[in-house]
Order: C-alpha cells, then sequence, then structure tokens
C-alpha cells in the first residue's frame, strides 16, 4: 500500500481545485453580480457558485475524516497532539453541518475560529519539523494566529461601540493592523515555497513565472476594482461591488488597501499553488486550502479548509516516501 500522502495525493488536489474556483466565485464575482448583470445570468452563477461550494465541503469532510483516520494510527506524532487536533477537528465538524443550513450566531463563529485556529496551529508545529512541510505548515501557523488576532480585534471593536468607547474602537484597528501584517507575513511564506519550486527542464523559471502571474492577477483585479466608476462596464462594477465586502472588520489603521488586496492574492496565490505538477500533491494541497482560509476562519467552509490542510501536513510531515519524492533532483524527477 502506497504511504498515505501519495495515496490519497488524487483526493487532495481535487478539493484543492474545487475549493480555488468556489473561493474565486464565491468573493470575486457571485457577491458583485446583483444589480450589475441580468437576473438570469446571476441565477446561473448563483447556482453553480452554490454546487461548487457544496462539492467543496463534501469533499473536505471525506478529507478530513480519512486523514483523521490515519492520523490517529501515527505513533511519530504523541498522542497529546492527536487527541488534541482530532478533537478540535471534530469541534469545526461539528459547527459546520448546522452551519450549511443557518447562519451560526456569535458564539458560534467565535467557537470555529477558536476550534479551527487550535488544529492550524497544532498542525504547524507537528508539520514544521520536516522539511518538506515545513513551509506550508508556518504559513498555517501564521494564517491561524491571524485569525486569532481578527477574532480579537472584532469582539474589541464591538464591545467598544456598545459602550461607546473611542479608546476601545481604536484599540480594535490598532489589533486589526496586527492581524493584516501576520496575513501578509503568512502569504509571503507561501510566495516564497511557490518561487522555489524546481521543473525538471525548467529550474525555477516555471514557479517565478507562476508567483508573479499571481500577484499581477491580484493587482490587477484590486487596481480595476478601485477604479469603477458609474460607466464602467460590468465586470468592472462586479469587481468593485465584491471588494467592498473583502475588507477586514474593524478597520486597520492605512492598511484596508493591503488588507483587500490580500483578500485577492489568496485567491491567485492558491491557484498558482495548486497547479504545481512536480511538488507532493498533498503539501501543495494543504498549502492552496491554508491559502484559501487565510486568517479568516470564521466562515465554515474556511475553518473546515484550514482542520484538512492541518490534518494532511501532520500525515505528510511524518511520510517518509512523500519526503524522499519532494526532496529528489528535478533530473532524478
Amino acid at each position: 500500500m502506497a504511504a498515505p500522502a501519495l495515496r490519497m495525493a488524487w483526493l487532495l488536489r481535487a478539493v484543492a481545485w474545487c475549493a480555488v474556483f468556489a473561493a474565486i466565485l464565491g468573493v470575486l464575482v457571485v457577491p458583485g453580480m446583483h444589480g450589475t448583470f441580468p437576473s438570469n445570468v446571476v441565477e446561473r452563477f448563483d447556482s453553480i457558485s452554490l454546487v461548487l461550494s457544496y462539492a467543496m465541503g463534501v469533499l473536505l469532510v471525506l478529507a478530513t475524516v480519512l486523514g483523521g483516520w490515519d492520523l490517529s494510527r501515527l505513533k511519530e506524532i504523541p498522542i497529546v497532539g492527536r487527541i488534541a487536533a482530532v478533537a478540535s477537528g471534530l469541534v469545526v465538524v461539528g459547527l459546520f453541518l448546522p452551519a450549511c443550513a443557518t447562519r451560526l450566531p456569535p458564539i458560534g463563529s467565535a467557537m470555529l475560529v477558536i476550534a479551527a485556529s487550535s488544529t492550524a496551529v497544532i498542525g504547524g508545529i507537528v508539520g514544521s519539523r520536516a522539511p518538506h512541510t515545513r513551509a506550508a505548515s508556518i504559513a498555517l501557523a501564521v494564517f491561524a494566529s491571524a485569525a486569532l488576532v481578527h477574532l480579537l480585534a472584532w469582539h474589541v471593536a464591538n464591545l467598544g461601540g456598545s459602550r461607546a468607547s473611542t479608546g476601545l474602537w481604536n484599540f480594535g484597528r490598532g489589533i486589526s493592523t496586527a492581524a493584516v501584517v501576520l496575513e501578509a507575513a503568512g502569504q509571503m511564506i507561501a510566495a516564497a515555497w511557490l518561487g522555489t519550486r524546481q521543473h525538471p527542464k525548467l529550474g525555477t523559471k516555471v514557479a517565478m513565472a507562476s508567483n508573479f502571474v499571481a500577484m499581477l492577477g491580484a493587482f490587477l483585479v484590486v487596481l480595476f476594482a478601485s477604479r469603477a466608476t458609474e460607466t464602467s462596464p460590468p465586470w468592472q462594477l462586479m469587481l468593485h461591488a465584491s471588494l467592498g465586502d473583502a475588507g477586514v472588520s474593524p478597520p486597520p489603521f492605512g492598511l484596508g488597501a493591503v488588507a483587500t488586496f490580500l483578500a485577492v492574492a489568496a485567491l491567485t496565490l492558491g491557484a498558482a499553488v495548486s497547479a504545481q505538477p512536480v511538488a507532493v500533491g498533498a503539501v501543495t494541497a494543504s498549502l492552496t486550502l491554508a491559502l484559501i482560509a487565510h486568517g479568516q476562519l470564521d466562515a465554515p467552509l474556511r475553518a473546515l479548509a484550514a482542520v484538512t490542510a492541518s490534518v494532511w501536513l501532520m500525515v505528510a510531515s511524518t511520510d517518509q516516501r512523500a519526503m524522499w519524492r519532494s526532496m529528489r533532483t528535478p533530473a532524478q524527477k
């Protein structure tokens, strides 16, 4: 039987690609289509987005369950870490299922962020011990830290609003600014990993080109969205309306545009990572899911994506066959 990370690489790549398409539709396309495109077009894209979201949810649950089963049998990982990761993952799955039918209350969203971040931090610590999963694991842990800081900022800002306290509101904005910086650091780690991938014939040229295209694509999307006017074409108005809801709350000090850019770059960079043909599938898929989730773990699908990435990074970190495959030279591949 093949090693777990290699045996399930096809499923994880399928999950990653489904997550990329679902996230692009759900973040950049569908939210801004209402009022800018005919109703029949909007309904068609709504249906496609809904199908992709449910498919993403089913695939994530399946991948998490299969990965959790493999994780529970890994004696290389301390039993305390395995129990904590599995327990936190079960909390996320348990909250995800009712979230498919109704919106979670604020306490449910907070529990979702804490449980998903706990699993991600554990996965980041375990995965960082192996060379082939280190970069992806560190990026995942940084994103989880950003999610916790976002949660703290949101609660402080809400407290300031309820008490009409400008000081608390500004303090919440300062915390939100720190969260944006953490998320930028996580994306820089992911971009650095992508830029060092080796192609059998072209070396790092393909990876560097993918990195450049991902960053340029995100920049152009934000640029066109910011310059939209009443006479702009519908697609530009769509981007403007979609990215209007992509910022963080409370707004950070001086980094509002950066936060919007990071929300788009997470999608384009995730697509570039998932398209890498020579890297180990479990690692690329996990990093893709970490980018799709980034620091916004209050959304059930993103929280579940972070849990799936955590579980499989832990499994892949102990997979010796996956490690040696990732360390082979381009000529050997």
